[in-house]
């Protein structure tokens, strides 16, 4: 499936029933997933990662090459050519994977994820759903916007959102103010 398909499918509900619950259930459990995986605390699994590596001390070659695997760190320890305990070049390298792929995510978000998830859950599906408080849902995706924009590997991210994705010409929504459009201002108030 490409993978914007499967973007489109998770912000997808049916018209009624109990699939249709259980699927913007599912958005709003995706949408905080993505914002979990951008918030900054989570570099905390750096920490964890490097303290499981300093256990590592007296391993064989063989667990060592398996945890550089396992941590996706070994093509770093192949290219120095050298496969033995070294923090320096472990954390710099787990450091580096961690802030690409919190990038990748941010793009992803900005391009994709949020859009969809701000317009479905919040447009489509409503305040008045029954299945979850909007205003919390909302929060969570400026939230996730927030960190988002901080991540994105650009100089004006707020510039270069609106022309990613679903937000390219996207059309106005009558009686919602996006939250893009909510954090531009707040921006643009505390210059």
């Amino acid at each position: 499936m490409p993978y914007f398909d499967y973007i489109n499918n998770i912000f997808s509900f049916p018209q009624d029933g109990v699939q249709r619950n259980l699927s913007i259930i599912a958005g709003v459990l995706k949408a905080a997933d993505r914002r979990k995986n951008t918030n900054p605390d989570e570099r905390r699994n750096v920490d964890k990662l490097v303290a499981e590596y300093l256990g590592f001390k007296d391993a064989s070659q063989t667990e060592l090459i398996e945890f550089y695997k396992r941590t996706k760190t070994f093509a770093a320890f192949r290219h120095s050519g050298d496969f033995s305990v070294n923090v320096a070049l472990f954390v710099e390298t787990l450091l580096e994977s961690f802030k690409a792929k919190q990038q990748a995510m941010a793009i992803d978000n900005l391009a994709f994820y949020l859009p969809l998830a701000e317009r479905r859950l919040l447009v489509d599906v409503g305040d008045k759903n029954g299945l979850f408080d909007w205003g919390k849902v909302r929060n969570l995706l400026k939230e996730a916007y927030a960190d988002s924009l901080r991540l994105y590997p650009g100089a004006d991210a707020l510039y270069v959102v609106d022309r990613l994705g679903v937000n390219r010409k996207a059309p106005p929504i009558n009686g919602y103010k996006p939250i893009l459009e909510e954090i531009r201002e707040g921006f643009a108030g505390a210059r």
